[in-house]
């Protein structure tokens, strides 16, 4: 009876939500045959009406959805800058963070002169061993290089987290935008190199060899695309499971310092580790020792360039998204400077805002 009873009661509930629930038909597109077309057919109504914003690679839902957040984190954001924060406070490190992000006036005086304190750095390096260590220093910083060192869960031991060694160090998304030869990719190249000279441009001014500059960055770029594995052999996940010890990546790249590395990201090197590409971590060990110093220095100087050159004044901005946006994303128009601090923001401070900015009634209303 009481089965029967619940059941009832969630027909009625449903009778009364029926205007609400089921398919949208005003989104069908009938002037397309679903044999043929069932994605248009079925959302080629909804495309019609919502084309993509000029400031956006992609639209959907979600994406309204996301759009409705960044508005609602502005205004937290713009709260902040009145409320009083105590020194080292949640509260004081999102409005910092904000007031610096929106100082439009103060960036574009100092251009690119907040990315002359790492170039120093690297001009000081002297052989494969400070390559290695500075590769560490900048995986510390978020600056993308040589490979890629991570903890996550074992493939397949869920219960235990395990440290993972990946392939890496490209400018492009994928190894193919450097090997693959149709027009489209050769084309992609060609606008990377001019953007690689024009950013340096900007920098530099006319103290760089523009050519020379370029070649060794796609250089040594290419040479790690070739030795990474494509889309389709990162979906077998048996070929990536190389679980080792220490003692086994040593015998794969006897010549770095794995303890040294190790401690310098910040991780230890007891236990077993994952190496998901052993044959790309092999080839970067050979680069290290074959590849001029001069080279390198060209290399991870346009790494710190491309990782910062957004956050910088609007000229550099402009030409990281000119080349990122455009030409990768089709992106038309550059998202307002509000919105692409909020988004860096709500990543790296984002229990700081729920917690610290709002009180937590208001915060979790509705």
């Amino acid at each position: 009876m009481r089965v029967l009873a619940r059941c009832d009661r969630l027909k009625k509930i449903m009778q009364k939500k029926s205007k609400n629930w089921g398919f949208d038909i005003k989104n069908l597109d009938r002037s397309a045959r679903p044999q043929d077309d069932f994605f248009r057919y079925a959302n080629g109504g909804w495309l019609k009406k919502n084309p993509i914003p000029h400031d956006e690679s992609n639209w959907g839902s979600f994406y309204l959805l996301r759009k409705a957040s960044d508005e609602a984190l502005r205004n937290i954001l713009e709260d902040s800058k009145r409320k009083k924060a105590a020194h080292g406070s949640n509260l004081r490190k999102v409005r910092d963070y904000y007031l610096s992000a929106m100082n439009e006036k103060k960036l574009n005086k100092e251009g690119a002169g907040p990315l002359h304190k790492f170039f120093d750095i690297i001009d000081n390096i002297k052989n494969s061993d400070d390559i290695v260590a500075l590769s560490a220093y900048f995986r510390r910083i978020g600056v993308s290089s040589l490979w890629r060192i991570d903890a996550n869960q074992d493939m397949k031991d869920r219960s235990i987290v395990v440290l993972y060694l990946e392939q890496g160090g490209l400018g492009l998304p994928d190894r193919d935008y450097y090997l693959k030869t149709d027009k489209k990719s050769e084309e992609i190249r060609q606008k990377y190199t001019t953007h690689i000279k024009k950013m340096h441009k900007l920098i530099f001014g006319q103290n760089f060899n523009p050519k020379k500059t370029a070649s060794a960055i796609m250089n040594i770029e290419t040479r790690f695309a070739k030795a990474s594995m494509t889309m389709v052999e990162r979906r077998d996940y048996e070929k990536q499971y190389n679980k080792m010890r220490l003692a086994g990546l040593r015998r794969l790249a006897p010549n770095i310092d794995w303890i040294k590395y190790f401690s310098a990201v910040g991780a230890h090197a007891k236990g077993r580790l994952i190496v998901m590409q052993p044959l790309f971590i092999k080839t970067a060990e050979k680069m290290l020792s074959n590849i001029p110093l001069e080279d390198w220095k060209y290399y991870f100087k346009w790494k710190v360039m491309s990782a910062f050159a957004g956050y910088l004044s609007d000229k550099l901005a402009d030409e990281r998204f000119n080349f990122f946006g455009k030409v990768l994303s089709g992106q038309k128009k550059m998202k307002p400077r509000w919105r692409r601090a909020a988004n860096e923001i709500d990543s790296a401070l984002e229990r700081s805002i729920g917690w610290e900015t709002q009180p937590r009634k208001k915060l979790w209303k509705n």
